[in-house]
């Protein structure tokens, strides 16, 4: 047994190679910052601790690291006035340069939040499947019957497969003439601000239908409602929300987001102070899904 221990010791010390990591940190417009402190923490093969090296980031916005592991790394870039971004197992099988976007802090603000988790006992279920239901993204419920909602942002189906989430799909329509959903891929995964800070101000479209199973974590969805318009149909006022991160369905009819709200009229702002939800719930004010 003794003989077998030191073998396999042996062995993951032979594993390990010297990996080198190049980070280059821009900020959101791929202009060079300087003096970003970026930490980089893994477990040493000889000893199983874990090590954690800081270094700064240099005129040109880079820093390298010299690494000795096999095992994935963990990556944590912040500076004052921006948004940490962090990124867990980054694989070690061969050198890697990183590049590395912060997204920049412009001002944040209180804004509705409501975090359904898609657990059967605190989420947002369906009274029935395949019906249309109204929602208030304000209120974060349904609207009155079904719920405590007053005003109707959205509408929303959901149809359920029992054998197969694969076919199974939920439908999200606005109401109101020039109201509409924004589908974006510009989603910052690994930054603690994953969206663009501002809704976009054109090309909505007025419903989506997601699958069940291929909600991707990596899109974003920005919500344009309670939209009035003049007699030529231009927008005079309207306001905006936001969907990041997945959307999960249970077959049992219950389905799992977080969304943003922003109750000031014409105000595309939807950059989250965490500490300023206007939602007021005693179950949530501690939310860890509650991101800017």
């Amino acid at each position: 047994m003794r003989t077998f221990i030191l073998f396999s010791v042996y062995v993951n010390i032979l594993a390990a190679k010297e990996i080198k990591l190049d980070l280059t940190i821009l900020d959101p417009k791929e202009k060079a910052l300087a003096e970003a402190k970026c930490t980089v923490q893994f477990n040493k093969v000889d000893s199983k601790k874990t090590e954690i090296i800081t270094q700064s980031s240099d005129g040109s916005g880079k820093v390298s690291f010299t690494i000795n592991t096999n095992e994935d790394l963990y990556v944590e870039v912040n500076k004052e006035g921006y948004y940490t971004t962090r990124i867990y197992d980054l694989p070690t099988s061969q050198n890697l340069s990183q590049l590395v976007k912060l997204q920049e802090k412009i001002n944040p603000t209180a804004l509705y939040v409501r975090h359904h988790s898609g657990n059967l006992s605190e989420s947002l279920k369906f009274p029935k499947t395949d019906q249309w239901y109204n929602y208030d993204l304000k209120i974060g419920d349904w609207v009155k019957p079904h719920g405590k909602g007053v005003t109707a942002d959205l509408k929303m189906k959901l149809h359920c497969e029992e054998k197969s989430l694969a076919h199974s799909y939920l439908e999200i329509e606005t109401l109101e003439d020039e109201s509409g959903v924004f589908i974006t891929h510009d989603l910052n995964e690994y930054s603690e601000l994953k969206l663009p800070n501002l809704a976009p101000t054109e090309n909505y479209i007025k419903g989506i239908k997601i699958p069940g199973d291929e909600w991707e974590i990596n899109r974003g969805i920005f919500l344009r409602t309670r939209v009035e318009t003049d007699k030529e149909g231009k927008i005079i006022s309207a306001n905006y929300g936001k969907v990041q991160g997945p959307i999960t369905i249970n077959r049992q009819g219950v389905i799992g987001f977080t969304h943003y709200f922003n109750g000031r009229t014409n105000d595309r702002n939807l950059e989250f102070d965490p500490t300023q939800n206007l939602l007021k719930r005693d179950d949530e004010l501690t939310d860890p899904q509650f991101k800017p």
